[in-house]
């Protein structure tokens, strides 16, 4: 059993995944301990999906630790997926050239790999130029410590520059580019999209089901239940609500569930399909599906994927909720923080603290 290739390639986000020490009132994630993961990646393996994705930021570097007990043995049966991993700036100059090695060192070591798949920037350091976190990128990228170049949360303008830098000044350049798509949020298409064919980048979605708000379940009143995306107890679940939880939303996924229902189609499949089959993604762009934690909700995911098209008349009711939710606030990038931002001081150590702006899988 596997995917098609005519569908984009599909990534394991693994947010959700800590250790079994891991503090929860530090980071939000869903399944605890090595044994609890490898369930999902078994599951993976039975649709020829072999590709995760990670970030030092993740459980405060927990899910780096435990995908590492799973992986880094050359024994280990899952030894053969691949990981990505990305770097976030929690501190000024965690892009700068010291940080950024210390990190990704860091990062090989708990993930117990010589390498990684893609080594992502997470989203702009406004405190470092980008020619000086390039030259760096491009230092270690030489030194074979990851295999491709990715951008991620950042701004079109700001890809173009990253760009261009690399091309002058012989750098390696970005190939993948992470950024957050679903039915509901589609601002990437208009001035992204473009960019990225310009500079023949791939494209890697993530939030592709909305933090679970595309499966049709909430509504104002619901009850959340703890641990969830939108329960507002939890670390990010307060940028969920503030995303998703409004009458623009909600109307539009009432009209959603509504017409996929004449056709027998559940709303969460519905909208996998539409982006397998009708959205901007390519066969070498990807799809980065997050867990909760059941399993089994991510086997139905990857048999969505392995359906058709939807009718007509349901892609045009897409359509016309994305006409809304457009209007409402969609922001896709990182914005620059340093006029608000304390003096620059050089971290002494690392720090991979949850960001309240991540909002992954």
């Amino acid at each position: 059993m596997s995917i098609s290739r005519t569908t984009p390639r599909i990534i394991l986000g693994t947010q959700s995944f800590a250790l079994e020490t891991t503090d929860p009132t530090k980071s939000d994630f869903r399944v605890q301990g090595a044994e609890n993961f490898k369930p999902f990646l078994s599951c993976l393996e039975r649709y020829g999906v072999r590709e995760l994705d990670t970030a030092r930021v993740y459980c405060e570097g927990d899910t780096e630790t435990v995908l590492g007990q799973l992986l880094g043995s050359p024994s280990s049966p899952f030894q053969p997926f691949e990981i990505s991993t990305k770097v976030y700036p929690v501190q000024p100059g965690d892009h700068g050239p010291e940080a950024l090695r210390r990190h990704l060192y860091r990062s090989l070591e708990q993930l117990k790999r010589g390498k990684v798949k893609i080594f992502y920037l997470h989203a702009p350091d406004f405190f470092t130029p980008f020619e000086v976190t390039l030259k760096a990128i491009d230092e270690l990228y030489k030194e074979g410590l990851f295999e491709e170049f990715g951008l991620s949360n950042f701004a079109s303008w700001q890809i173009a520059a990253v760009y261009q830098i690399c091309h002058f000044k012989g750098y390696v350049k970005p190939t993948v580019y992470q950024g957050w798509y679903n039915p509901l949020m589609r601002q990437l298409e208009r001035e992204v999209f473009p960019c990225l064919k310009e500079y023949d980048i791939r494209f890697y979605a993530y939030n592709p089901i909305a933090g679970g708000f595309l499966t049709g379940k909430y509504t104002p009143d619901s009850e959340v239940p703890d641990g969830s995306r939108f329960d507002t107890k939890t670390l990010l679940g307060p940028y969920y609500r503030e995303q998703y939880w409004s009458p623009l939303y909600f109307d539009a996924v009432k009209d959603l569930k509504a017409q996929a229902a004449q056709h027998n189609i559940p709303l969460l499949e519905a909208s996998i399909r539409w982006l397998n089959h009708h959205s901007g993604l390519g066969p070498n762009d990807g799809l980065i599906f997050g867990a909760n934690d059941r399993v089994q909700d991510l086997e139905e995911n990857l048999q969505s994927l392995q359906k058709g098209p939807l009718p007509s008349e349901l892609v045009k009711v897409f359509e016309e909720c994305w006409a809304k939710t457009k209007a409402g606030y969609q922001t896709y990038f990182r914005r620059d923080i340093r006029e608000k931002a304390p003096p620059h001081n050089e971290p002494e150590e690392e720090s991979v603290v949850a960001s309240s702006s991540l909002r992954e899988e």
